[in-house]
């Protein structure tokens, strides 16, 4: 059975499959040849992926790159996407269909902490003034343990200052932690 490797940096998925099933991909590659209800862009698309063994995602790009791959457009003489020539390739070979998303949990989970930030800043700052000074324009929320030191965004590590309060507040944390990580060492 055909598997793929998923290279996060690269987005790009390489076929690996052993010699019985390469040999039984290369037979039904010519049987589709043979087939006239096969438009010829396809087949030139599954035989770059079973033959030459290149990754849809550096199919997508030589589409876009590479004159000598103007063939590889679509309906719209735009450059195939990797998308399409995944789908392309499913329909002919479904040992080849993976579930692959672009978008991470780790980018979903952002996007959700992100969206309780944005919803708890305006649900804190309207109707507040800062906590050092009282003034009540160019409002900012301060965590007071920082997210990146493993706060939360709980209401209570958050307190509302000005922009320059917080500037100071941020600051003082800073020469703070500064002065421990000296000390520790």
């Amino acid at each position: 059975m055909a598997y793929r490797d998923d290279k996060a940096e690269t987005r790009q998925h390489i076929a690996k499959f052993s010699v019985d099933e390469w040999i039984s991909f290369r037979k039904r590659l010519e049987e589709i040849e043979c087939r006239t209800d096969v438009i010829q862009r396809d087949k030139k698309i599954l035989k770059e992926i079973i033959l030459n063994m290149k990754s849809t995602a550096h199919l997508a790009y030589l589409a876009r790159h590479d004159e000598k791959y103007s063939w590889l457009k679509s309906n719209r003489n735009k450059p195939m996407s990797v998308r399409r020539i995944q789908q392309i390739l499913c329909e002919y070979f479904p040992e080849f269909h993976i579930q692959t998303t672009h978008a991470t949990t780790k980018t979903i989970e952002y996007k959700k902490t992100r969206t309780e930030q944005l919803r708890l800043r305006t649900e804190i700052i309207d109707n507040s003034k800062c906590w050092r000074c009282g003034a009540t324009n160019n409002l900012e929320i301060h965590h007071i343990f920082p997210v990146s030191l493993g706060g939360t965004n709980d209401k209570r590590n958050m307190m509302i200052l000005c922009k320059d309060c917080h500037k100071l507040q941020t600051d003082y944390f800073r020469e703070l932690l500064k002065d421990k990580m000296e000390v520790a060492k």
